[in-house]
This record gives C-alpha cells, structure tokens and sequence, in this order.
C-alpha cells in the first residue's frame, strides 16, 4: 500500500482519539490543515471548489481505502461519516510520520477537529486566500474570501478566522 494509504488511515485512527468521526468535507479540511497550518507533507495538492479547497487525491485515496474494505461510509444528516475497518495492528500498517509530524497533526486536531464542517470551511478557504493572494491586507484576504464563497461568511467571521489562524494581514 501507499504511504498515503498507510497516513490517512492512521491520521483517521488519530480522529477518534478526539472521539471524532469526520464526513468527507470535514476530513478534507482537516487534512488541509495538518497540511498547512500543521506542516505535516503528505503529498496532497489542494484546488479551490464548492466547499473550499479540495484535493482530488485524497478523494481517491479514500475510494481506494473503500475499495480495500478499510473504510465504509455511513449516511447520517446530510454527510457521509467515514468510518474506520482497517484492523488495528502495527504489521497492516507502516506508519512512516516521525514523531514531531504526529505532534504537529494532534495539534491541529486539538484546535480544530471539534469544528463544524462549516468552520473549517471558513478556515480553510481564509487560509488559502491567504496563501494565495499577493497583497496580503485583511480587505484584500477578505476579498478573496468573499470571491471564492459570497455572501456566506461575514467580514467579522473571515476576519476571525484569520486571528484564529494567526495568519498576520497588514
């Protein structure tokens, strides 16, 4: 299996340490973060889409865990709960984050995993704005933000969610 495999699994075993048990959405923002904010490489790229950013191989990466039987879906409030069969033993599963990389992702869960899929939305599309936006002033990060999602988020709440991110606008 691939090491993408082997940390998404891991990373959804990590989840329910925090008694949590994401939808599709929600997991893509958090991997977004352990990725972003957190710092943790595991190779995915991310693309702007209708609920933020979006990676489109972490997708396939959770049909292939579907597809190995190690993960099912289950359909509840209008989500799509990933749920973790993959057996629990080290010798299924070669983890290769170091230590500091699995300090980093319980960080970003701690802050982050007991978000609303529509918060993190906001978070992760600031923070991509952010990223992405040459002129790095809170008016223009906003912007940003209101281009990409509307009228959905507030001027107040994008810029919340920057100070949460503690992403430094001018």
């Amino acid at each position: 299996m691939s090491r993408q495999i082997y940390n998404v699994t891991e990373l959804l075993r990590k989840l329910k340490d925090f008694s949590v048990t994401p939808g599709k959405k929600k997991f893509q923002k958090l991997v977004y973060l352990v990725e972003n904010v957190g710092d943790v490489n595991l190779g995915f790229d991310y693309k702007i889409h209708f609920y933020g950013p979006y990676s489109p191989k972490l997708d396939s990466v959770l049909t292939a865990l579907e597809g190995e039987g190690l993960i099912h879906y289950e359909y509840k409030d209008y989500s799509h709960l990933i749920c973790v069969d993959a057996p629990e033993h080290s010798d299924f599963c070669e983890i290769d984050l170091t230590d500091d990389e699995q300090k980093k992702i319980e960080c970003v869960f701690s802050a982050f995993a007991h978000k609303a899929p529509d918060d993190l939305e906001l978070l992760t599309t600031a923070h991509f704005a952010f990223q992405n936006i040459q002129d790095k002033s809170t008016s223009s990060i906003i912007s940003g933000v209101k281009k990409i999602k509307g009228t959905k988020y507030s001027d107040d709440k994008i810029k919340q969610a920057l100070s949460e991110l503690h992403l430094e606008t001018r």
